[in-house]
């Protein structure tokens, strides 16, 4: 495991991955994403000589101790090779040759085999731009795959949380309906929905961010 010689200031990695449970035939990405990128562009900006490297790490003893995977990028990419009894998490390092400050992720849950197991995904349509006083909707489906073969699945609620994230990158909470109108107080901010499905039993079946 890599020490930490110092605090990178920017919003904390979140990782977006399939819950509630992470297959081996799934990937890893950032749910917050664009955040980082542009709070890395404005340090990037500030400092020509600085430089930033996004690193996967796995874990095969339930995350204490951590092993560098695949080349370390100048540009993030999603992690789509995973492995069942491993968990992954990313490293977002910055340096200007000389010194180096890190910051981690939260690290996912132990991968599965996907082998002979029903995997229920959420297929949504691209978000659009949010604009004040406009109805606001992510449209969406669940899918059940059995050995490679997808089809539609029954479920028996779905769920919405739409959030605002602050400027800290802190979450407040806005509505749980399906469509979200923004206001002036979220002007300027980014939202974010998350999206779950049940079954009969309020047993979560997929959820997504």
């Amino acid at each position: 495991d890599s020490s930490n010689p110092g605090t990178l200031g920017i919003t904390d990695p979140e990782l977006a991955y399939a819950q509630p449970t992470l297959f081996d035939t799934g990937s890893v990405g950032l749910i917050n994403q664009r955040t980082i990128e542009d709070e890395i562009a404005v340090l990037l900006n500030n400092d020509n000589q600085l430089s930033v490297i996004y690193q996967w790490q796995v874990s095969s003893d339930g995350g204490n101790n951590w092993t560098n995977i695949g080349g370390a990028e100048g540009q993030f990419s999603e992690w789509t090779t995973l492995s069942a009894g491993e968990r992954y998490r990313l490293q977002v390092s910055l340096t200007d040759g000389t010194s180096l400050v890190l910051t981690h992720s939260d690290e996912t849950s132990d991968v599965q085999s996907s082998a002979g197991v029903t995997i229920y995904s959420i297929a949504y349509n691209a978000p659009t731009t949010p604009i004040e006083d406009v109805n606001y909707d992510v449209v969406s489906a669940l899918t059940a795959t059995t050995d490679s073969v997808a089809e539609p699945a029954s479920y028996d609620a779905r769920a919405h949380q739409w959030s605002r994230v602050e400027s800290d990158g802190s979450l407040t909470a806005l509505s749980t309906d399906a469509q979200f109108t923004p206001t002036a107080d979220e002007v300027g901010f980014k939202l974010r929905v998350t999206i779950a499905y049940l079954d009969s039993s309020g047993a979560l079946l997929a959820e997504t961010t």
